[in-house]
Parts: C-alpha cells; sequence; structure tokens
C-alpha cells in the first residue's frame, strides 16, 4: 500500500497518467479479460475520476475473479462510502478485515461507523488502527472527533494535541483543537484565548517546505500517475478523517 503524502520517484515506463489509464486498462482488460488486477486499476481510476458506478463495476469483477484479496473489497468499500452507501462500505470494509486485515481498513470502517453515528463502534476500530499504525495521524484525529462528538471532551483534546506532536505538518489536527477550543458546550474545555493562539496552518519544517503534503492538495495536479502493473492501490487521503463527510 502506498504511503499518502509519502515521496519518490519512479520509472516512467511503470505508471500511465489518469488521462490515459481508463484506455490503457481498457486495452489490458481486452487482450486478457480475467486479468482481475487490471479490473482492479482501471476502477481506481473511474474512482479518481469521480466515476464510482463505474468504479463499482470494475471492482466487482476483480472480486468476482479473485475474491481472496482483501485489497479489492477495501476498494469498493472506499466507493460505496463516497457515494454514502454505509452498510455496505461496511461489509466489504469487513470482508476485507476477514481476509487481509490492516490498519487502513480499520480505519475506513471506523469512518463509516462515525458516520453512521454509530461511534461505540467506531472508536474500537480506530483504537486497532492506531495500535496497529501509532503514528497515522490521521486516526487520532478522526478519534479525537468521535470523542468531541460523544462529550468525551478531555479525550479529544488529547487526541489532537497527540496528532499535532506526531506530524505538526497535519493541518486538520490544528483545525479541530481550535474549533473544540472555541465551541465546546462544556465551559471547563472550551477556551476562546486557546482556540485563538492555536495555529490555523501547519508547522513548516526548518526549511521552510512543508513536513508533507496531503493527497487532498495533490488531486487538483492535472496528471495523477497510475502503476501499469498493479494500479495504485486506493486508499483515503492523509486528512480524510474531514474527506467525504
Amino acid at each position: 500500500m502506498g504511503r499518502a503524502g509519502a515521496r519518490g520517484w519512479v520509472d516512467r515506463k511503470d505508471v500511465v497518467t489518469l488521462d490515459q489509464a481508463i484506455s490503457y486498462f481498457t486495452d489490458v482488460i481486452r487482450q486478457n479479460p480475467n486479468d482481475h488486477n487490471a479490473y482492479r486499476a482501471r476502477g481506481n481510476a473511474w474512482f479518481l475520476k469521480g466515476q464510482f458506478d463505474h468504479a463499482i463495476e470494475d471492482d466487482s469483477e476483480a472480486i468476482r475473479l479473485n475474491p481472496k484479496i482483501g485489497g479489492y473489497h477495501n476498494d469498493r468499500g472506499l466507493v460505496w462510502d463516497s457515494k454514502g452507501e454505509y452498510e455496505k462500505a461496511i461489509a466489504d470494509f469487513n470482508e476485507a478485515l476477514r481476509l487481509h486485515p490492516t490498519f487502513m481498513q480499520y480505519f475506513n470502517r471506523g469512518l463509516a461507523f462515525r458516520r453512521k453515528e454509530q461511534y461505540d463502534r467506531a472508536i474500537p476500530d480506530f483504537d486497532e488502527a492506531i495500535r496497529l499504525a501509532p503514528k497515522y495521524t490521521p486516526a487520532y484525529r478522526a478519534r479525537g472527533l468521535a470523542y468531541q462528538l460523544t462529550g468525551q471532551y478531555e479525550r479529544a483534546i488529547a487526541d489532537y494535541n497527540e496528532a499535532i506532536r506526531i506530524n505538526p505538518a497535519f493541518a486538520g489536527s490544528y483545525a479541530s483543537l481550535a474549533q473544540l477550543q472555541a465551541t465546546c458546550p462544556d465551559d471547563r474545555y472550551r477556551d476562546g484565548k486557546k482556540a485563538s493562539k492555536t495555529p490555523s496552518r501547519p508547522v513548516n519544517n526548518p526549511v521552510g517546505r512543508p513536513a508533507t503534503l496531503s493527497m487532498r492538495s495533490l488531486r487538483p495536479m492535472p496528471r495523477p500517475a497510475i502503476s501499469r502493473r498493479l494500479g495504485n492501490t486506493r486508499q483515503r487521503p492523509s486528512n480524510s478523517s474531514t474527506t467525504r463527510e
């Protein structure tokens, strides 16, 4: 699984741009209709283009051809989530976790539970995501919001602060903390002065560049690339605790 915001190098021959991806993988499928990974890759391209119904069709075909790959179920779950069909998303995340549990699948299912306001089920999923990936900042922010929405303000503040400590460049953590400080209905935690002093943007590293780039900031780039061999492993953006709410 690729990391949102990670930097690196890739050979041009190993990638295809998003603009070319649909036709490229359609040709691959035409040559080998049983290539489940090509369906997965084309589904990823449809997903990135916002063509969710086409993405569902390709993800479903990838699953039909090879139902034992957890990542395929996770991919389709993210499309259902984007369409607001949370029960179907949770069913796919359940199957992904049964086949090959990862922190991202717990995180994704936790977000779906949270959107259904099932906080008692969302929080344990965020707990497990954090246990498996203790430096994955969005999980702390997502759990913090679940705590905030259930009136557990001290725990929410602790999670927002931990997210900031782990990754000072993660903008969403500052916004969530400031919002709680400014609007908390419990005056023990409401503090407008602290809220006004909470930075509105990430702390930069010593050379003046953001320490990380979120996938949201990368999305407007006109020519995202998809691997010719494997496609992109689909995942939420790094600031996804507020993505597609």
